[in-house]
């Protein structure tokens, strides 16, 4: 049985929900638009090519998330305050996902893979909580057209970028792979006979 207990909110300011979703999306949707580097430079030889880190190292996929963990602190702190029932069902679940992340985390010593989709398991969630607390209230309409906004636009440039990927990027690197197979294949370290 849920029931609201006290119906009247308490709202805090408007620009803290608006800045803590924007804090709490933005870094997820770099995330999407970014590719993953686990180990940054060490896909290259740097002595017969120059070497730059294109993606997220896990240091900053980590950033990442702790200004994530930020932005949905500030959305939940100026969401509105009913004092309901409601919230406790998806409280216990958010606490019960974290803490089952933490465990995994934490057993067996550290690894950066599992590092970096625990921290976006445990910000993505902490975010959707804060996201469906602040949009709850009289007020949240803001809320929900910002995220809207944010990942239509996401989607979006996911299209594109797929599109440009599918239709001009991939026969330009097959092309240049026919061309320069034995440098691309000695640039990476690799025989000529080589399964890679």
């Amino acid at each position: 049985m849920t029931a609201d207990v006290d119906a009247r909110p308490v709202d805090g300011p408007a620009w803290g929900r608006l800045v803590g979703a924007a804090l709490a999306l933005l870094p997820m949707l770099v995330r999407l638009q970014s590719p993953l580097d686990p180990l940054p430079y060490w896909d290259g030889d740097p002595l017969t090519q120059d070497t730059l880190a294109i993606g997220l190292s896990p240091a900053l996929s980590l950033v990442g998330d702790a200004i994530t963990l930020l932005g949905a602190a500030l959305l939940l702190a100026c969401a509105p305050r009913r004092a309901s029932l409601t919230i406790v069902g998806p409280l216990v679940m958010l606490a019960a996902g974290v803490a089952a992340c933490l465990w995994h985390l934490s057993s067996g010593g550290f690894n950066a893979k599992e590092a970096i989709a625990g921290g976006a398991w445990i910000s993505g969630a902490c975010a959707a909580f804060a996201f469906w607390r602040a949009a709850s209230g009289p007020d949240g309409r803001a809320v929900r057209l910002l995220a809207f906004a944010l990942i239509a636009g996401a989607i979006g440039l996911l299209a594109a970028k797929g599109l440009y990927q599918v239709v001009i990027e991939h026969p330009a690197t097959v092309e240049e792979f026919k061309r320069n197979r034995d440098a691309i294949l000695f640039r990476n370290g690799w025989s000529p006979d080589s399964a890679m």
